[in-house]
């Protein structure tokens, strides 16, 4: 028994559910046009039927829009488009549509898109309505014969050249045509003239057409339009083009500019083509010269034929101009060398007259290291001048001492004092040396204590007198001894 009344309710709610997606399959209203009078001429109305169906439970209200503005609706009576169309349920309503064209438009089909607003089921259709707007002038072949090019223009068109182009008619119409209009016009060229054409008569029109040398490259469209005595005979000849691209890069090379141990030179390139160009600008240089070479604006270097070239990549568009400086100085040679000269003469000027020059070497080993070493000191007077007070420090270490009994042949030491700190200072006092006069001291160092790996000795001090009464001071080199 249960089972029975759930089956039932199951049927019951599957039938609900079908009856309510069948009201919602159904459109809320529907629209359909049907041409009355469609092909027409410019100077006549269009009429449609607008058939509308209120498929609701309730009234509806309609409007109608018309998409454009070459175009001006109306319909009869005025009020179904000002005030909207208002239709009981389930009803149908034709409404009569009247098109006429709103100020002068090309002869042809048109498709032309209205829209329909309901007013309670918020819902919105359109439909499209088809004119064809009929030319009322005569067709061209019923005046002019086909011929195999009525438009004679070259494809492809070089704008710094004349562009001839001819039109080629032929009369088939016992007609005389005392008052014939030829007019051609695209982007780039409009010209007309006016001409004549007897029965039968063929006739060549040429126009030569001088366009801008600095026109764009592009694609155009030649549209030649016939007018007998003020009307336009169909149909319009329509002839493709277009306007090839060339570049022309002029080089202009302005006169060096001279300066002190400098040149500098302007290069001048001008694009006179009508389309972007990236040039390259190569100028060969010799190593020396490129050393002192700079450009603006900065070149980059290439190597081609065992030779070094300066280089630019310039992008030029059509009319621009570009300048290339090229500037060679030799001034900074120049005042390097000074600076060389300046310095060479300062250091003859503030050098020390008096050189000194420490050198060493080993006498005796004992058990692997130093034992006896022998200093040598050469001073030298280098200048024209006399030097006085003369006077030659050394020092030696704490772990040496130095053999008091001098070289033979050498110079005595004046002093001799021991240092806890400096180790053993020895002083010679020569007197003076004469110009470019040189002494040599010798003496003898004896370790305390066997010396292993090397032994460091300091610089050796000279004071003397210059000849200006002024004190000066020299130093030798350090040494570092070793085995």
């Amino acid at each position: 028994m249960h089972c029975r009344v759930f089956n039932r309710l199951i049927i019951l709610l599957t039938i609900t559910l079908m009856a309510s997606a069948a009201v919602w399959a159904v459109s809320p209203f529907d629209a359909n046009v049907k041409e009355v009078a469609n092909n027409v001429f410019p100077d006549e109305t269009a009429v449609f039927t607008l058939t509308l169906t209120n498929n609701l439970e309730v009234a509806d209200t309609y409007r109608f829009y018309l998409e454009g503005l070459s175009w001006n609706l109306q319909t009869d009576p005025l009020s179904d488009y000002l005030s909207g169309v208002t239709i009981s349920p389930h009803n149908i309503y034709d409404v009569n549509l009247k098109l006429r064209p709103i100020g002068t438009l090309e002869y042809g089909t048109y498709q032309l898109k209205l829209d329909i607003d309901s007013q309670n089921s918020k819902n919105s259709k359109n439909v499209f309505l088809i004119i064809n707007l009929k030319n009322p002038q005569p067709p061209i072949r019923e005046y002019f014969a086909v011929v195999s090019k009525i438009i004679d223009i070259p494809p492809v068109i070089d704008p710094r050249e004349t562009v001839p182009i001819n039109i080629n008619l032929e009369n088939l119409n016992p007609k005389n045509i005392t008052n014939l209009e030829v007019q051609l016009s695209s982007k780039l060229i409009n010209e007309q003239t006016t001409s004549s054409l007897a029965p039968l008569e063929k006739k060549k029109i040429t126009f030569q057409v001088q366009l801008d040398p600095l026109t764009p490259p592009q694609k155009d469209i030649l549209v030649l339009t016939l007018l007998v005595d003020g009307r336009i005979l169909q149909p319009i000849i329509k002839e493709p083009f277009e306007i090839m691209e060339y570049s022309e890069i002029v080089k202009e090379m302005q006169p060096p500019e001279k300066g002190f141990l400098s040149t500098k030179q302007t290069f001048k390139f001008t694009n006179n083509g009508n389309v972007e160009k990236i040039y390259t600008h190569e100028q060969k240089v010799g190593f020396f010269e490129d050393l002192f070479t700079s450009s603006d604006p900065k070149a980059y270097k290439i190597k081609k034929d065992d030779a070094t070239y300066l280089a630019w990549d310039l992008q030029l568009a059509p009319e621009q101009t570009q300048s290339v400086t090229v500037t060679t100085s030799y001034v900074p040679l120049f005042i390097l060398i000074i600076i060389v000269i300046l310095a060479i003469i300062a250091y003859y000027i503030f050098r020390s007259p008096i050189t000194v020059t420490k050198e060493a070497s080993i006498l005796a080993t004992k058990e692997g290291g130093i034992s006896n070493l022998k200093v040598i000191l050469h001073i030298k007077n280098r200048s024209n001048q006399v030097m006085d007070n003369v006077a030659i420090v050394d020092r030696v270490p704490n772990i040496s001492e130095i053999e008091k009994e001098p070289e033979l042949g050498s110079i005595k030491p004046t002093q001799i004092l021991q240092s806890a700190k400096e180790g053993t200072v020895v002083k010679w006092e020569i007197g003076s040396l004469e110009k470019l006069e040189e002494r040599i001291i010798t003496y003898r160092i004896k370790s305390k204590l066997t010396i292993i790996g090397g032994v460091n000795l300091p610089t050796a001090t000279v004071k003397f007198t210059d000849n200006r009464g002024k004190e000066q001071i020299a130093k030798s080199n350090r040494l570092d001894v070793s085995i």
